[in-house]
């Protein structure tokens, strides 16, 4: 009779954790939707700020390996329409490359020995910044800039936000696996960081095409020693856990080269299922912490970061 007992109990508590699984799964599923309808309704639908000019950046461009785009990516940022800036090339493990453009504007640096980590190229910049940058932007090696970036930034930065993320749109569309990673960023660009910043929470960080004040980002990953992909999903945690908003700026281009080749997509997708796993903790933290501090933005931060990648919910 005992042993039938709890046999029942098994049973009742093992279909408890599953229909729990199954409403989890299904909000994750809908919340896009519900999201879209509080944005459509409540959200904070921005206008295009006034231009300001009142920032002095630190474009910091990181290569690992590769330079063969660098000399693109330096003429497209020469082309901002921006009085202060200045570029900072790390080239790391890129010894043959040599800028021959003799711009003073921009700084090449050669890590000796290899870094082999992004945030640690940054901080190399940092440490050799030619002014004094209160903002920087950090800038992949395959990106090109439209001229009116940091233009679109600035007012965001006066509003006083520290830290904002742009639009990063495909400029190659060449193949198939290039369209589905194209759209793939379309999804992400809308449910988290329009509709996501627009309903109170914070935009979501993509990488690249985003900046901050340095002091800010000097307070975030001074002390990380991270290896591998998700440099930006410590930062935004960081950010976030602070009491501050990430903002979206709709109007801050960049290009972005997207995957093109099938070895290159399931490459790309298992370093993404790889880096949820690796910073799935995140969310439940950012989740309590918004329930215990009643902060809307930590928690629906924390639930966006709940969501596995839009692949995995497909498989």
């Amino acid at each position: 009779m005992k042993l039938y007992q709890l046999n029942i109990e098994i049973h009742t508590t093992l279909h408890i954790i599953w229909l729990a699984f199954q409403v989890l799964v299904a909000v994750v599923f809908i919340f896009p939707l519900i999201a879209a309808g509080m944005y459509l309704l409540f959200g904070k639908h921005k206008k295009q700020l006034p231009a300001t000019t009142n920032g002095n950046y630190a474009l910091i461009v990181t290569a690992y390996k590769y330079s063969g785009n660098l000399n693109h990516v330096i003429q497209s940022l020469l082309k901002l329409d921006y009085p202060h800036f200045h570029i900072y090339v790390v080239a790391d493990d890129c010894n043959d490359y040599q800028y021959t453009g003799g711009d003073s504007r921009v700084t090449i640096l050669y890590p000796n020995p290899p870094l082999k980590n992004q945030v640690k190229s940054h901080f190399m910049a940092i440490g050799h910044f030619k002014d004094a940058h209160n903002r920087i932007v950090i800038i992949d090696s395959d990106n090109l800039a439209h001229p009116g970036m940091l233009k679109a930034i600035d007012p965001y930065f006066e509003k006083g936000y520290e830290a904002v993320q742009g639009v990063r749109t495909a400029k190659n569309h060449d193949t198939v696996y290039a369209q589905l990673d194209a759209v793939n960023e379309l999804y992400y660009l809308y449910y988290d960081r329009k509709v996501l910043f627009g309903i109170g929470s914070s935009c979501m960080l993509s990488g690249s095409g985003m900046a901050f004040t340095t002091d800010l980002y000097k307070r975030c990953l001074g002390s990380l020693d991270t290896e591998g992909a998700g440099f930006d999903k410590v930062l935004q945690k960081r950010i976030v856990s602070m009491g501050k908003r990430i903002a979206f700026a709709p109007q801050a281009i960049v290009y972005d080269e997207k995957t093109s080749q099938p070895d290159q997509l399931v490459k790309q997708r298992a370093r993404w299922n790889n880096t949820w796993f690796r910073f799935f903790p995140y969310s439940l933290q950012l989740m309590a912490s918004g329930l215990g501090r009643f902060s809307m933005n930590r928690f629906l931060f924390g639930f966006i970061l709940f969501r596995p990648p839009l692949f995995l919910l497909l498989a």
